[in-house]
C-alpha cells in the first residue's frame, strides 16, 4: 500500500507529537527533585538533667520540617506549640519525657505527581529534675 506524501506527513506528524510528549515526560521524570525528608536536629542546653527552677532549652531551629510538635509526658505541650525553640522550667523534682516530632509533607514533582511520602523524625528525651 502506497501512501501519498500528504498522508505520510500527517502520520509522521502524529508520531512526532507523541515522541515529543514522551521525551518531555522522560526528561521531567529524570529532573524531578525528590522532596526533602523530615530531619530533627536538636540542641539541648544545658542538659536533660537540671535542677528545680533551672531552664532547659530545646532548640530545633536547624531541623528540616513543615510541622513540629512538642509532647511533655504524652500530652501536647501548649507553651511551645509549633515554636522551633522550647524552654521548660520545673518547680518540682521528678522525671519527665519530652517527645519532639518533626513532620515533612510530601511535595509534588514538576509534573504535579507526588514522589515521596509524608516523613517523620522524632526524638524522645528523658528529663531528670533534681531538687
Amino acid at each position: 500500500m502506497m501512501l501519498r506524501k500528504s498522508e505520510y506527513l500527517q502520520k509522521c506528524n502524529k508520531h512526532s507529537h507523541l515522541l515529543t510528549f514522551l521525551l518531555v515526560l522522560s526528561l521531567a521524570e529524570s529532573c524531578a527533585v525528590e522532596s526533602a525528608k523530615a530531619k530533627l536536629q536538636l540542641k539541648i542546653m544545658p542538659s536533660t538533667t537540671i535542677h528545680v527552677g533551672e531552664t532547659l532549652t530545646l532548640d530545633a531551629s536547624e531541623s528540616v520540617y513543615d510541622l513540629i510538635a512538642w509532647k511533655l509526658d504524652g500530652v501536647i505541650y501548649g507553651p511551645c506549640q509549633t515554636e522551633e525553640v522550647c524552654e521548660l522550667t520545673f518547680d518540682q523534682p521528678g522525671f519527665h519525657e519530652m517527645l519532639v516530632e518533626v513532620t515533612m509533607d510530601s511535595k509534588p514533582d514538576v509534573l504535579g505527581v507526588s514522589k515521596t511520602r509524608h516523613s517523620i523524625d522524632e526524638q524522645l528525651l528523658e528529663i531528670t529534675v533534681l531538687p
